[in-house]
């Protein structure tokens, strides 16, 4: 919770922060105006000092997803030095972390009813499986077998989060990281 905030130091980004941790919590039916509000310890009426409804606001909230995550995933991987095995468990551990996935879900659900959230989550999606394929080539496989390797490795990834898997963090972790291992390495061992 970010307190009790003035009116000149709350953000648009601060609204959409607390918008994407509702979401992430309880769907996108319950980012509601008064909901945030209460959270950032504001009245309703500083909302609309950045949006002019909630409409506008979960366009913006759209935006944001389209805008920023697939560039944390990425930043998350180490810098172009960094061997793409050891980037790609960097970005696994993130996207398997509870809070991403939890987000991730409920932006796919929510994207199933709005045209913005589709297209936002089809940019993010986008650029983190040229990556992953990206990733995979720079070990040696050639671009078709990159392809089909990172659309295992990013559908699985994907499915952990929209089954809300009932495995702790730490053991749903260990079983992406076998999963990488597997579709990266040249010689597979169970």
């Amino acid at each position: 919770m970010l307190g009790h905030m003035t009116l000149s130091r709350l953000s648009a980004s601060d609204w959409l922060e607390v918008g994407f941790a509702i979401l992430a919590e309880e769907g996108i039916r319950a980012v509601k105006i008064d909901r945030m509000a209460e959270r950032l310890g504001v009245t309703k009426g500083s909302f609309y000092w950045h949006f002019r409804d909630l409409n506008d606001f979960l366009g913006g909230l759209a935006a944001k997803w389209a805008g920023e995550m697939a560039g944390r995933y990425l930043a998350t991987g180490g810098g172009p030095d960094e061997h793409p095995g050891v980037r790609m468990r960097n970005r696994l551990r993130v996207y398997l972390s509870r809070q991403v996935r939890a987000l991730d879900r409920e932006m796919r659900n929510w994207a199933s009813s709005d045209e913005r959230a589709r297209r936002a989550l089809q940019k993010t999606d986008r650029l983190i499986f040229e990556q992953m394929t990206r990733d995979i080539e720079e070990l040696g496989f050639t671009p078709a077998e990159a392809e089909w390797r990172a659309s295992v490795l990013f559908y699985a990834s994907v499915g952990y989060a929209a089954v809300g898997h009932p495995l702790t963090e730490s053991t749903l972790l260990d079983q992406g990281f076998k999963l990488l291992e597997l579709l990266t390495s040249r010689d597979p061992r169970p």
